[in-house]
């Protein structure tokens, strides 16, 4: 029974002295440190800007630009690809159907699987004449020209190349 006294007692000492305790510690609470912030003025610090740069004189007299790069128009020049004669190998059409399928590529106007055909295609034209052609020769000696028989379907693909590039910068 002294127990059961001493524990009830106990007891109600903790819970009269609860409200002390929890008055105590609401000046550290959350909301009492939001408060106090709110009525600390903040410490303004200066900012060191430094020196501007000095200006310098860009126009001198008697320097004009002759050129400029707004006034060029398009040019053939500026193209990846080889001119093309009508004296050109099969070869020659075939690094140029290479470079000009590239370009495509790098437009975005075709969809990549009709750009592998067209690689495809491309590789094909050379390939039914010599299938030497893209092996490498360790000897040094000269591999066999394509027979002329590749050059129409080569000069073919590129006509075809060339027209849908054209189709894919006139739609920019």
């Amino acid at each position: 029974m002294n127990r059961l006294r001493a524990t009830l007692s106990t007891c109600m000492l903790s819970l009269f002295m609860l409200p002390a305790v929890v008055s105590a510690q609401s000046d550290n609470s959350i909301e009492a440190s939001w408060e106090r912030a709110a009525t600390k003025s903040p410490v303004q610090q200066q900012r060191v800007q430094p020196p501007p740069p000095p200006v310098q004189n860009v126009h001198r007299e008697g320097m004009e630009y002759e050129k400029t790069a707004w006034d060029d128009g398009r040019k053939e020049s500026p193209r990846p690809w080889p001119t093309l004669t009508a004296t050109s190998t099969a070869k020659e059409y075939y690094d140029a159907n290479v470079a000009v399928i590239d370009s495509l590529s790098h437009l975005y106007c075709l969809s990549s699987n009709y750009i592998s055909t067209l690689r495809i295609r491309n590789q094909q034209s050379m390939q039914g004449e010599d299938p030497q052609l893209r092996d490498f020769n360790y000897e040094g000696e000269r591999q066999p020209a394509p027979a002329a028989s590749a050059r129409p379907s080569v000069q073919a693909l590129h006509k075809e190349l060339m027209q849908l590039l054209e189709r894919c910068l006139i739609g920019r």
